[in-house]
C-alpha cells in the first residue's frame, strides 16, 4: 500500500515552498515553483526547461480542477497574472503602504480573498524559455543555462511555442504531479494568450496523453493581428482604444456618439484624415479617462 501510495504521489519535496517574503502567516495551501522539461528547443540542441509556481487548491486539492494559466506579451512572466491578478497572494500599492515594508524593506503580500486557488490548484507558467526563470541548457551557443540571457533556446513562433507547452505539460503530469494527471485541465489566460491558449489546447487534443482537458478560457484575448496583436498589425490609429475603453464604460455614451459621428471608422483605424471635430472628441475622451491601467479593466 505505501509502495502504491509513493509510486502515484510524485509532488518533487526539492521544489516546494515553505515560507513567502512578507507573508508572516502559514501558508494556505501547497506551494511548489520548479522546473520542468520539454525537450529539444528549436535551436535543436539541449534541453528547455519552463519554470512553474504551482499553488495547491485551498479547498479539496486531491479532486478540485486544475487551471493552468499564461499571460500573454508574446513573452510575458506569467508570475504577474499570479501575484497582480488571480492567486491568492496579492503584490500591489497596499504592500508598500504596510508600515512593516518601511522596517524591513520587503513589500507585504497581501490577501486576495477572490483568489482561484479557493476552488482549483493553479499553475502558473513562465513560457515559452528564456521568459522569467525559464531557461534552456546543453547547447553549445553562447549564454547557455539558468543564469545565462537564454538566447540559445533558438527562435520562436507560435506552432513551436504550443508543442513545447504541450511537451512541457505531459512531462509535468506524469513526472512531477502524475497525482493531479487525473483532475479536470482547464488551460487559460489572457492577451497573447489569445494564440497561445487555443493553439495548446489543439496539440492536446491532437495528442492528449495523460491530461484530462476539459476545458479552455481566454480573457481579453488577441484574437489574431487585427486586434492590436502581433507585428502583422496594420492599423495605427485609436480605433480599438476607444472600442475598448467603450466596451468597458469608461466613455460616456454622449462622447462615444460624438467620436462615431466625427471620425469616419477609416481614419480611426489609420490615425489620417481626422477632422478637427474628430481630434476635439477624441482629445476629450483622453481628458475625462485619466491616468488608468489597461490590465485592471481587463479582469474585472
Amino acid at each position: 500500500m505505501l509502495a502504491f501510495a509513493t509510486a502515484v504521489t510524485g509532488a518533487p519535496a526539492q521544489f516546494e515552498v515553505k515560507s513567502l517574503p512578507g507573508w508572516d502567516k502559514p501558508l494556505l495551501s501547497k506551494i511548489y515553483c520548479g522546473f520542468s522539461s520539454a525537450g529539444v528547443p528549436p535551436s535543436g540542441e539541449g534541453t528547455m526547461h519552463f519554470n512553474y509556481i504551482l499553488i495547491e487548491s485551498e479547498n479539496d486539492p486531491a479532486n478540485d480542477p486544475v487551471i493552468v494559466w499564461y499571460n500573454g506579451g508574446p513573452g510575458a512572466a506569467s508570475m504577474f497574472g499570479l501575484f497582480v491578478e488571480l492567486g491568492p497572494y496579492y503584490l500591489n500599492q497596499d504592500s508598500l503602504d504596510d508600515p512593516k515594508y518601511n522596517a524591513t524593506g520587503i513589500p507585504q503580500v497581501v490577501y486576495n480573498q477572490y483568489g482561484w486557488t479557493k476552488a482549483a490548484t493553479v499553475i502558473a507558467v513562465n513560457n515559452p524559455p528564456p521568459i522569467g526563470f525559464s531557461y534552456c541548457d546543453g547547447g553549445s551557443g553562447p549564454n547557455t543555462g539558468p543564469a545565462g540571457d537564454g538566447y540559445s533556446c533558438g527562435p520562436w513562433n507560435d506552432s513551436s511555442v504550443a508543442k513545447a507547452n504541450h511537451a512541457f505539460l505531459k512531462n509535468l503530469f506524469t513526472t512531477d504531479f502524475p497525482e493531479y494527471a487525473k483532475n479536470p485541465l482547464f488551460i487559460t489566460g489572457e492577451s497573447y494568450a489569445g494564440i497561445y491558449v487555443p493553439t495548446i489546447v489543439r496539440e492536446i487534443l491532437n495528442d492528449p496523453g495523460p491530461l484530462s482537458l476539459a476545458g479552455f478560457a481566454v480573457g481579453d484575448g488577441c484574437m489574431g493581428t487585427d486586434v492590436l496583436c502581433g507585428s502583422g498589425n496594420p492599423d495605427k490609429g485609436p480605433y480599438y482604444h476607444v472600442e475598448f475603453q467603450h466596451g468597458h464604460g469608461q466613455v460616456s455614451e454622449r462622447n462615444y456618439e460624438t467620436i462615431r459621428k466625427e471620425c469616419p471608422e477609416a481614419a480611426l483605424r489609420t490615425g489620417s484624415g481626422m477632422s478637427a471635430e474628430c481630434k476635439a472628441a477624441l482629445d476629450q475622451m483622453n481628458a475625462n479617462l485619466g491616468g488608468q491601467l489597461d490590465y485592471s479593466l481587463s479582469v474585472t
